[in-house]
């Protein structure tokens, strides 16, 4: 998963946005994770990187 990538929500299939950052991150208790930056339409948000997944074109 990398910058400019299409991803598709798993739980939501009907769901997809751009990432525009993929950002390693240390959680306390939990070790690390990886969380990315995508935009929906006007929206941009974090999201944990394990509840997307990159569509193959």
């Amino acid at each position: 998963m990398k910058k400019g990538d299409k991803v598709r929500n798993r739980k939501n299939p009907n769901v997809t946005a751009i990432v525009h950052e993929v950002e390693n991150k240390y959680v306390p208790g939990f070790g690390f994770g990886r969380r990315i930056k995508i935009t929906q339409g006007m929206h941009t948000k974090w999201e944990p990187a394990g509840q997307w997944e990159v569509i193959k074109e």
